[in-house]
């Protein structure tokens, strides 16, 4: 039975694949093997975690995740501020599926199952209107919620300008949005239902961490 491990950014993250993703992956495929989330280590001589940096650190750490054998790596990163390094780097994205095959590529490993969130993470935030008013104060932050779900198709289409992305809308209503804190306190209220619902490209790939371990517990 192989681990799973998640390379992620940050302690966010990390937060919410140990409480929402893991206990559903377990559910969903009765997985044996440990699941752990873990973040980039950027400079090994101080032990400093957390970011990207280059994709040369990113691939280092996905190598040293290998180096401990019987192992599928994935990745939670998101695709808005990904270092230039990336294979098939592009600001278009429409164009973060090559990104995805370009990282498989030098990796070169079917146990490796890169994913880029689409924008970044708050995007899944916007998926429960409720679960957003309940994190706001006032009836003008509501409507400024209500507002920004009402106008895209899912949540994972809310941007179109480095200024707004989720997590700048998150900010302006918020005033100001720490990811730490409001991140965590919405997660906590959002159910792996209500998110996969919401956001076909998520889906896609929970579906497919799904079907790779059924796969693997079936050999």
């Amino acid at each position: 039975m192989k681990r799973v491990v998640f390379i992620v950014e940050g302690a966010t993250e990390i937060s919410f694949v140990n409480k929402k993703m893991i206990p559903y992956l377990y559910a969903q495929t009765g997985h044996a093997g440990s699941i752990e989330a873990i973040t980039i280590t950027t400079n090994v001589k101080k032990n400093k975690k957390g970011g990207i940096g280059s994709f040369e650190k990113f691939k280092n750490e996905v190598e040293r995740v290998q180096a401990t054998g019987n192992v599928i790596i994935t990745t939670l990163l998101d695709f808005y501020g990904l270092p230039t390094s990336f294979p098939n780097h592009s600001d278009d994205v429409q164009r973060i599926k090559e990104i995805e095959d370009g990282m498989a590529d030098q990796i070169g490993s079917s146990d490796f199952i890169p994913y880029l969130q689409k924008h970044e993470l708050e995007a899944l935030m916007f998926s429960s209107e409720e679960v957003l008013h309940n994190a706001v104060d006032t009836k003008e932050q509501e409507e400024a919620v209500s507002a920004i779900i009402k106008a895209y198709t899912n949540p994972e289409d809310i941007n179109n300008s480095p200024q707004t992305a989720p997590s700048k809308r998150l900010d302006s209503i918020l005033d100001p949005y720490e990811k730490t804190v409001h991140g965590d306190l919405i997660f906590d209220d959002l159910t792996m239902e209500e998110i996969l619902s919401q956001c076909p490209r998520f889906k896609e790939w929970v579906d497919k961490l799904v079907e790779r371990l059924n796969l693997d517990q079936n050999k």
